[in-house]
């Protein structure tokens, strides 16, 4: 089976095959509607901790614009790309961890070329830098479906101890 989080390429298709397959989220794939975007500080410490959580584990996809139900993708969602650009994106994702993540991709998608209906597939690979703190100060890594925060011993498993980081 392709490893849907490793596509060197996506497009409407891919992510309506998503949605009619039912694709489960996993430790490699996450589903946020639309919403999950915003200019708060919360949702951006939030943008910040699951993106982190991917490259401290073994990466994976954040797709925004398709929501989920039981952890299924379920219906798209979309992304208003009039107020929520790709750069805007990248920008949260830059400034809000630290170490930036190295062969991170965002694949900008439009349905029917509509910029007010986006979908951003956040492709973040398992990082050699790692780990990567988030926006609130912790460490966070993929455990099922979802971003928790990863025990002191995971993180001097990772070489915090090599790579003078302080814990908060």
């Amino acid at each position: 089976m392709t490893d849907l989080h490793k596509l060197e390429e996506y497009n409407i298709e891919t992510l309506t095959s998503f949605i009619e397959n039912e694709i489960e989220e996993s430790i490699h794939i996450e589903f946020k509607s639309g919403e999950a975007l915003s200019k708060t500080d919360l949702k951006k410490k939030e943008v910040s901790k699951d993106v982190s959580a991917f490259a401290n584990s073994d990466g994976g996809i954040i797709i925004y614009g398709i929501s989920e139900k039981n952890h299924k993708a379920d219906s798209f969602a979309f992304v208003d790309g009039t107020v929520y650009t790709k750069e805007w994106l990248e920008q949260i994702i830059s400034t809000t961890i630290k170490r930036n993540i190295d062969g991170l991709k965002i694949f900008p998608i439009r349905n029917n070329g509509n910029l007010k209906e986006s979908v951003y597939v956040v492709q973040i690979p398992s990082s050699i830098d790692a780990p990567h703190l988030s926006r609130d100060n912790r460490f966070y890594k993929r455990y099922n479906f979802e971003s928790v925060p990863m025990e002191e011993y995971e993180i001097r498993q990772t070489g915090l101890a090599t790579k003078n980081w302080t814990l908060s």
